[in-house]
């Protein structure tokens, strides 16, 4: 009787030794499982908005300097984090080049964002207004006017007449022209005040991000106006883009010695003139397609597309048609 009673405690001691066990570990693994989500959370949070603010800016043109001309620009509609599908990649971004003869007019755009750079001749100015009718946008986040020469800023008085224009990037180099003095007059009576670019830029809109370089001098010697011209990397997920206004060999030169050229997309500089500096440029951005904006009356150079088509180049010439680039931050298409 006594070795019954003796095994039944013993049964109970080890029975209760179980439970606590088995209390002891259920209150571990849920203190592990909340430490670990909220680090989780913490640092994933950390990561995207560094990744979204900084990252492939650094692989296309020099960046520094740009943080406090960033702050003071108006951003206040467009999407400052990623457009993402249900798939989770990224929103489309499409780049038109207006057939605008020997002249640039790009207009660039998201679901929720819109930026130009440069406005054309002074008949492009409407032919811009007109699109943008036609796809029901009245606002655009940017205007950015490369250089003063007519055939860039001709249209600018137009757009903002029309237009909403938030905000105004421009060349640090002015002219004494009737299309640079309409500019100033509609910028005065829309109350807006141009950033001149003296540093080097950045901002994010939806899911792109875009660099604008300044030229390294303030004057130069030959071509003044032309190697002023402002220069904008664009960055959409694994797909890049190169605007590089009319810049001509002094200017070239300056963004060879910047290193990290390498875009999916160029636009041609000074609308496909063959410059000597072009070679080493061409080899350095490996641009798989390219555009020229040029007219039928002012071709481009036939050796500046040799040059690029024996780099394995797909070139598109404006003077054939309005080109657009859409990509969804992997592909891209090009179509005209």
């Amino acid at each position: 009787m006594y070795i019954i009673v003796k095994k039944q405690n013993n049964i109970k001691k080890i029975f209760i030794l179980l439970m606590c066990a088995i209390l002891s570990v259920g209150a571990f693994g849920c203190g592990n499982t909340s430490s670990t989500s909220n680090t989780s959370n913490d640092s994933n949070t950390s990561s995207t908005s560094n990744t979204l603010n900084d990252s492939n800016t650094s692989s296309t043109l020099n960046t520094s300097n740009n943080s406090n001309t960033s702050n003071t620009l108006d951003t206040s509609s467009a999407s400052s984090t990623l457009d993402e599908s249900e798939n989770g990649k990224l929103g489309t971004f499409k780049v038109i080049c207006l057939n605008a003869g020997k002249a640039d007019a790009i207009i660039l755009r998201t679901r929720n964002s819109t930026v130009i750079i440069d406005t054309g001749e002074d008949d492009e100015g409407a032919e811009i207004v007109s699109y943008m009718k036609q796809q029901n946008i009245d606002t655009i986040d940017y205007l950015i006017i490369t250089h003063f020469d007519q055939d860039h800023v001709g249209g600018a008085d137009t757009v903002l007449k029309k237009l909403t224009v938030k905000n105004v990037i421009q060349s640090d180099c002015p002219k004494d022209s009737d299309d640079y003095s309409q500019y100033i007059e509609m910028l005065d009576k829309k109350n807006i005040t141009p950033v001149t670019l003296r540093e080097t830029m950045t901002f994010t809109l939806d899911s792109v991000e875009y660099t604008i370089c300044p030229p390294q001098e303030t004057t130069y010697a030959v071509k003044d106006s032309n190697n002023s011209s402002l220069v904008t990397s664009v960055v959409h997920g694994e797909n890049s883009f190169l605007f590089t206004g009319d810049a001509e060999n002094a200017r070239i030169q300056e963004l060879i010695a910047q290193g990290k050229l390498a875009h999916t997309f160029l636009k041609v500089p000074y609308h496909g003139f063959y410059q000597t500096s072009l070679p080493e440029l061409f080899s350095l951005v490996e641009a798989k397609y390219a555009v020229i904006t040029s007219s039928d009356k002012l071709t481009e150079d036939p050796s500046t597309v040799n040059l690029l088509e024996s780099m394995g180049t797909k070139v598109y010439l404006t003077r054939k048609g309005a080109v657009t680039v859409t990509s969804d931050g992997e592909n891209m298409v090009v179509t005209q």
